[in-house]
């Protein structure tokens, strides 16, 4: 029996800027099932839109803090591309050892050589032309997706003094908000993992988020050309993640596993990104333009994460 994958996009959010990792031994070491040790907490953002008071004007007093004197807060892009090679359904955690362990998992899509994907577009439908037969029927407990190591973004965000679009900083390995008197429409910016992974300065080469659903996990890896040995890259070199990271893998634990029986007949998949897919980063005396005008408002953004969510039918 074939198995139709419908792919929906939903408005729920992959970068966490603060970690210090435990000293290594195998990758499972670096995952804890407390949510106290996730390295990146931070919240949506606040509408300012519709707070009912134009007071709210700086988004650096309703984020969470990440840094000496740095917040941040979770806000929805508009454009959220990345590259996609495999998606699987795992019975047990295959993040574990000293690369990916597919053995207790099954395939709902790969393809070598990727596809691109927008989860910004919330009305379209992302086509997965490799998708495989149905899985054998069983309890799967984690969600697999293998990626590249870069997301490109754009959106805005606005506060009481105005509206902030993003745009590539050149500076950093992510982009900057700038005031829309200068920088009318949103860019597109890229961020990527290849040189600090999920930290800011230095390397952080695993994370960990834990929303009220589930648990969101990740590490960077090396890939083959079938992306089948993947393994994991934990070294930092000259103050930076050391070795060849070409790929972000990505698992997402839910609360309540997908269960397949005999009677399954398709299996519908949804990206949830909305409170996690762009983070906005603001300052209390710094922002990316350099005016003491925009302090506390949104000044820089970067990749946030998202949920895969499998739903039998």
């Amino acid at each position: 029996m074939k198995l139709f994958t419908k792919i929906l996009l939903f408005n729920a959010g992959l970068v966490g800027i603060l970690l210090n990792n435990k000293a290594y031994a195998n990758i499972q070491d670096q995952f804890t099932n407390n949510a106290a040790d996730d390295n990146f907490k931070a919240t949506k953002c606040t509408n300012f839109s519709t707070s009912g008071s134009d007071s709210l004007s700086n988004v650096y007093d309703t984020s969470t803090t990440t840094g000496v004197n740095y917040k941040s807060c979770y806000s929805q892009p508009s454009v959220y591309k990345f590259k996609l090679y495999r998606i699987s359904l795992c019975t047990s955690s295959p993040l574990v050892g000293n690369k990916v362990d597919f053995s207790s998992c099954v395939d709902t899509f790969n393809n070598s050589t990727g596809v691109e994907i927008d989860l910004g577009n919330l009305n379209s439908t992302i086509a997965l032309d490799n998708s495989k037969t149905r899985p054998p029927s069983g309890t799967y407990t984690d969600m697999l997706m293998v990626m590249g190591n870069s997301f490109t973004l754009k959106g805005s965000y606005t506060t009481a003094v105005t509206t902030y679009n993003t745009e590539n900083d050149s500076s950093s390995h992510g982009g900057k908000f700038t005031p829309q008197s200068s920088n009318a429409n949103p860019q597109e910016f890229e961020h990527s993992f290849a040189k600090y992974g999920f930290a800011g300065t230095g390397c952080a080469y695993t994370y960990q988020r834990t929303p009220s659903d589930g648990q969101i996990r990740a590490t960077l890896t090396n890939n083959d050309s079938s992306n089948d040995n993947l393994t994991y890259q934990t070294t930092v070199s000259g103050g930076q993640c050391g070795g060849t990271i070409t790929r972000l893998v990505g698992n997402y634990i839910p609360n309540t596993p997908l269960k397949i029986t005999d009677d399954t007949n398709g299996l519908e998949l949804q990206f949830v990104i909305s409170d996690g897919g762009m983070q906005v980063e603001s300052a209390l005396n710094n922002h990316s333009t350099g005016s003491s005008t925009h302090h506390k408002q949104p000044g820089w953004a970067f990749a946030g994460d998202f949920k895969p969510k499998f739903v039998a039918f």
